[in-house]
């Protein structure tokens, strides 16, 4: 079912009170995982990893819609940060396998904590 314009425009109209509400919590909650200390685009390849640990560096940019060596440029500043980990593939040895470093994953737990906090 293929949606009309005047539909998509309802649904956008209907949804902006809400975006702007949960904007507003979520600067509420506290500052962001990660603080300054890295970039929104950054920020986003940790969090695909989290939710998809040992991706390959093509698999996250495919996830997130962008180049492969835009990713590979983030994911080199993340390791060097110590935020992920690169982890060579035993079976395919080219490819190295993401996941977050322990300092990373309770960053990302402890800012969706103060999150869901914020919103009870």
């Amino acid at each position: 079912m293929s949606a009309t314009p005047a539909t998509v425009e309802a649904v956008a109209e209907g949804l902006m009170p809400a975006v702007g509400a949960l904007r507003r919590l979520l600067r509420r909650s506290g500052s962001p995982a990660f603080g300054e200390t890295v970039s929104a685009a950054q920020r986003e390849v940790l969090l695909v990893v989290g939710r998809h640990p040992g991706m390959s560096v093509t698999e996250a940019a495919h996830e997130l819609g962008l180049a492969p060596n835009s990713v590979s440029t983030m994911v080199t500043q993340l390791v060097a940060a110590e935020l992920l980990m690169r982890v060579t593939d035993p079976q395919d040895r080219r490819i190295g396998r993401l996941h977050l470093s322990p300092d990373a994953a309770s960053e990302i737990t402890a800012t969706r904590d103060r999150r869901c906090a914020a919103a009870r």
